[in-house]
């Protein structure tokens, strides 16, 4: 009788082990990503499901207007609005040779909406979509969703990478069609004072495009944070559009 007692309680506890793990899993800490390759600080938050940040987000826009029919002389006209954008990533795909994460946002308010003349604008221009990650640095795929197609997580285009796993500060050009250096590329590690005064260090990721009406973009990664700042401008022969965010604050919450 006593051997059979304690068989029972052998088996008991040999069941919970794998309970009390689950739910140590599932209601613990942050948990990090898993992955077979380097995954640095200033851009793993990116591949944490739950991780949500708060910024604050301002969007501007100029039209610069013609007064006369000569179009020589020109009224200046601009507008701007601010709001707070809050970014969570909803989803994480870890492969063999990646990690992929998807990663929503949501205005507040809702209905932020740039007029001016003949022209609007949603401000969201934001780069939300799919980030993806592999042994050579952070990538970002422009689709919605992430892929049914895991090849398409595994092999990315080799000279797209967002910031390479080891950044060091340099510059390039690339041609675009028949113009040479028409797109400018930089990696610089500078400082960035959040509204909260403090001041941290950021990897920034900038593309300047001159080929038609020029634009250009700047991404910044601070450790341990993920994206801390965006800048986003465009101009055109009669104005420009631009969005600027920084982070206020960077949470996690569960997501089962």
């Amino acid at each position: 009788m006593y051997y059979g007692k304690k068989i029972f309680r052998v088996v008991i506890i040999t069941t919970l082990v794998p309970i009390l793990s689950f739910f140590s899993t599932s209601y613990g800490e942050n948990p990090k990503p898993v992955v077979p390759f380097k995954l640095p600080g200033y851009y793993q938050p990116l591949f944490e499901k739950g991780r949500t940040w708060t910024y604050n987000a301002t969007c501007k826009m100029q039209l610069s207007i013609p007064v006369d029919q000569n179009e020589e002389d020109f009224k200046h006209e601009e507008t701007e609005k601010s709001f707070t954008l809050t970014c969570r990533i909803e989803d994480v795909k870890i492969q063999k040779e990646s990690v992929a994460s998807s990663m929503k946002c949501v205005k507040e308010p809702e209905d932020v909406k740039l007029e001016l003349g003949p022209l609007h604008d949603d401000c969201d221009s934001f780069e939300t979509g799919i980030y993806l990650a592999t042994a050579k640095g952070l990538y970002f795929l422009k689709t919605a969703e992430l892929p049914r197609d895991e090849s398409l997580l595994e092999s990315p285009e080799p000279d797209s990478v967002l910031m390479p796993v080891d950044p060091k500060e340099n510059s390039w050009t690339k041609a675009d069609g028949p113009y040479e250096d028409a797109v400018r590329y930089n990696i610089t590690l500078r400082s960035i004072v959040l509204p909260d005064n403090k001041n941290i260090k950021a990897w920034c990721y900038r593309v300047r495009s001159e080929v038609g009406d020029p634009s250009g973009s700047e991404l910044c990664l601070g450790m341990d944070l993920g994206i801390v700042s965006y800048d986003s401008d465009g101009s055109w022969a009669t104005g420009g559009r631009s969005i600027k965010l920084l982070l206020v604050k960077t949470s996690y919450s569960n997501l089962r």
